[in-house]
């Protein structure tokens, strides 16, 4: 070699330590790139920052320590790697791991688990994969989780497995009250979503409880099925006479691109009410008497106030200009569709208001969207009086006859 020059590969994504060299062999110029890899490489697959500490076997002495935010992968370099090393994970609020768990051991399992204890003496898992690349013997290690429980109902929610008598692993039940009142007060405004609850168990084939609030404990929830999807219907605690029911869906999906390895499983309210009319608007469940209010443009989750009633919601518009209205028939919100119902004023029976109701599956989010429409530009029903006379037509079993001049197309919506 006569002589040679390095230049960094700038914006390189594979590896950021390749570098490009051009040697000279018998007086031609050759380009070569040559990889300088670090013996080892630490990846957080975990939504949250971890420590590694890393030591020498024989003598525990640290030989470095590394803080890795979510989803990043550090360089090992200041370790002997001609002695044996051991890592340990310190994740947060559980403290330093157990075990501590070989590095560079030819005989190292692919697949290992740190286990980690709580304040309350309940155990939990996280995953190590440690593998060395056959080509370039650089030993990767990735820690990471069984599954994701990603909490996006806004209410707060506990997790155990179906056998066991305790919560999982870094839940509190304290902090849990009723739920009770007007469902706005329920969802904090600006409130973000928690972070992902992190759950492994001895066996990925271990299903999952939910408990909203104080309520009784979810069916068992299979996690072991890819592109799971099912609804939960949880009873909650009485309430001045009223056992409610809280109505989930729970998706179970792998995660993407460095994550793989987990799979999410992901939790929304069942049922999402969408008011896109201009007024305010009143519901309840049919058969109470308690009434709640949803303003223009706000959207809500829906749950049962009371599980043994008749699940079916009425609706009216908020009273305004001294008018005032009935309340609606029924509407069914767990059958996609659109629903068509008239609010007569309570002062003039021959006036009234036209509103739809279209229940959607939000397919992104598994959430049935109940979106509260007032188009009568556009209605879903028309009486067109071609005659040249006025007519009178009434809703069968209805005392009520409304009027249609001649010549005049009406909206229609049923009593």
């Amino acid at each position: 070699v006569g002589c040679c020059c390095a230049q960094s590969c700038e914006g390189s994504i594979e590896n950021p330590f390749d570098y490009f060299m051009w040697v000279a062999v018998e007086g031609q110029v050759q380009d070569k790139i040559f990889h300088l890899l670090p013996p080892l490489s630490i990846t957080n697959a975990l939504p949250i920052t971890i420590e590694c500490v890393i030591k020498y076997t024989d003598t525990q002495s640290k030989c470095d320590h590394q803080i890795i935010p979510a989803g990043a992968t550090v360089p090992v370099h200041l370790a002997n790697f001609s002695k044996t090393l051991e890592n340990g994970i310190i994740l947060s609020p559980f403290g330093l791991s157990e075990n501590i768990l070989p590095i560079n051991i030819p005989k190292t399992p692919e697949l290992s688990t740190f286990t980690f204890t709580d304040d309350e003496g309940r155990s939990f898992l996280l995953r190590q994969e440690n593998l060395c690349d056959a080509k370039t013997s650089e030993r990767k290690i990735t820690v990471f989780s069984d599954f994701w429980i990603m909490n996006r109902t806004g209410l707060p929610l506990l997790y155990k497995t179906p056998k066991s008598t305790r919560i999982e692993a870094g839940q509190h039940e304290s902090c849990f009250t009723l739920l009770q009142g007007d469902p706005r007060d329920w969802y904090p405004e600006k409130a973000s979503p928690p972070d992902p609850f992190l759950y492994s168990n001895s066996s990925k084939n271990v299903p999952m409880c939910i408990q909203v609030a104080e309520s009784q404990w979810s069916e068992a929830v299979d996690l072991s099925t890819e592109q799971m999807f099912r609804c939960l219907s949880i009873t909650g605690q009485e309430i001045y006479d009223n056992v409610p029911q809280y109505e989930l869906a729970v998706t179970v999906k792998p995660s993407s691109e460095l994550f793989w390895r987990t799979r999410e499983v992901i939790i929304v309210p069942r049922f999402l009410l969408v008011n896109e009319t201009n007024s305010v608007i009143h519901y309840h469940q049919c058969g109470l008497d308690s009434r709640f209010i949803l303003s223009p443009a706000q959207q809500l989750p829906y749950h049962w106030s009371n599980a043994s009633l008749d699940q079916s919601i009425s609706l009216t518009k908020a009273p305004a200009d001294n008018k005032t209205f009935r309340w609606s028939s029924p509407i069914k919100i767990d059958k996609l569709g659109i629903q068509t119902v008239k609010l007569r004023a309570e002062n003039n029976l021959y006036e009234y208001a036209i509103i739809s109701v279209h229940v959607l599956l939000d397919k992104s989010s598994n959430v049935t969207l109940v979106v509260i429409k007032e188009n009568t530009e556009y209605p879903d029903l028309v009486v067109d009086n071609q005659l040249e006379i006025p007519i009178q037509i009434s809703q069968s079993d209805c005392k009520i006859i409304d009027s249609i001049p001649r010549k005049t197309r009406v909206p229609f919506a049923w009593d």
